[in-house]
């Protein structure tokens, strides 16, 4: 009898492995798809960041608001010191220290309050040196998380020539009367309210923003209107510590006395110095590259982040001093309403000036 062949039936379980061409294949796909993914992440993450930002700056312009509504003025960009001598110079409040209570930093506030009135009790009541005198020591070293852009890099947010003292990325506008005037001659001076030179150190003394040393802006001053005008903005470049609001060093004649010779400025004098609050000029747009219109005058003395090459320009004034920031195209603004911004690298520039003034008269249009 014929036997049949016993059947072939394929093993149960079995199945054909992948060949290397397809593990690769399936490779690249995934490294494809990760590559298109991560961009929009990236872009995810940094609207995230942007957005909180632009929180930061409205809880500072209600917080000013706050104030005005209980000191009937918005805060000074900086307070004055009543302490001065022959080649020193002494630095007052910041306007982001004055509104702590407003921004739920009432504790801080209060330390600074005191110490403030513990060294003029122990100094026949001069005023202490905000940025250097050791009282504040540890509170100048204290970053404070609402002053802080959270897309900069906070291992790179401090005080350019103090480099332990935590800084800020958020400064009042002082204005841009400097940058309106025609020339630099005493009438056009007096014309639009500025002192100084528009290049130099200094820069120009503006009073025509908000936040300027001494201010005492009221809401029925900012002729221009609340919502035309700039309060605050984003800065990166040159940065100082978020409690020093700036100094003087020249002022009234006074003839001898406690201040050797001079008395604290009342107006838009020479001699101050912005860092609490800075200018906005035309020659200075958001962003602005720094090798085209010019680093700070003194940028090789300061520990700055950016690079100068040799040959670039110097001529940037400490209280020009540009805004912007580490998001794509613009910075955050606030304005004196409390409403948050983001103006664009390429806004006319004529347009970025008279939003920095809160008297200047022009017609703000932004279509």
């Amino acid at each position: 009898m014929k036997q049949n062949p016993p059947s072939r039936c394929p093993a149960r379980g079995t199945h054909a492995a992948f060949t290397l061409v397809e593990l690769l294949v399936v490779i690249a796909i995934i490294g494809v798809l990760v590559a298109l993914l991560l961009p929009a992440i990236q872009a995810a993450r940094e609207a995230a960041r942007r957005m909180s930002c632009q929180n930061n700056l409205k809880q500072l312009g209600l917080a000013c608001l706050n104030y005005e509504s209980s000191r009937k003025t918005y805060p000074m960009g900086s307070t004055i010191t009543n302490r001065r001598s022959t080649g020193a110079t002494y630095n007052g409040l910041s306007w982001l220290a004055t509104v702590m209570p407003y921004i739920e930093q009432a504790n801080v506030s209060n330390i600074i309050d005191d110490r403030i009135e513990q060294f003029k009790r122990a100094n026949n009541g001069n005023d202490p040196d905000i940025a250097y005198d050791p009282i504040f020591d540890d509170l100048n070293d204290s970053a404070i998380e609402n002053y802080q852009c959270p897309s900069d890099n906070p291992t790179e947010l401090y005080d350019s020539l103090n480099p332990r003292q935590a800084a800020s990325s958020y400064v009042g506008v002082a204005g841009s009367a400097g940058s309106r005037a025609p020339d630099e001659t005493p009438q056009s001076k007096e014309n639009f309210g500025f002192h100084g030179s528009k290049s130099g150190f200094q820069g120009p003394v503006n009073y025509d923003g908000i936040l300027f040393m001494g201010s005492k802006t009221k809401p029925k001053d900012i002729v221009d209107g609340t919502s035309n005008t700039l309060l605050a903005g984003e800065r990166w470049y040159s940065l100082r510590g978020w409690a020093v609001g700036g100094y003087w060093t020249a002022g009234i004649s006074s003839g001898g006395g406690p201040f050797g010779g001079q008395a604290p400025p009342t107006g838009p004098m020479d001699g101050q110095y912005g860092f609490g609050y800075k200018n906005i000029d035309r020659r200075y747009p958001i962003n602005a590259s720094l090798e085209s219109v010019g680093f700070f005058v003194q940028h090789d003395n300061a520990k700055e982040r950016v690079f100068a090459s040799p040959t670039a320009p110097k001529t940037m004034a400490v209280n020009n001093l540009l805004f912007g920031s580490f998001h794509s195209g613009g910075a955050n603004f606030v304005k004196a309403d409390g409403s948050v911004h983001f103006l664009s690298d390429d806004l006319d520039v004529l347009i970025y000036e008279a939003m920095a003034s809160k008297n200047g008269g022009e017609t703000v249009n932004m279509q």
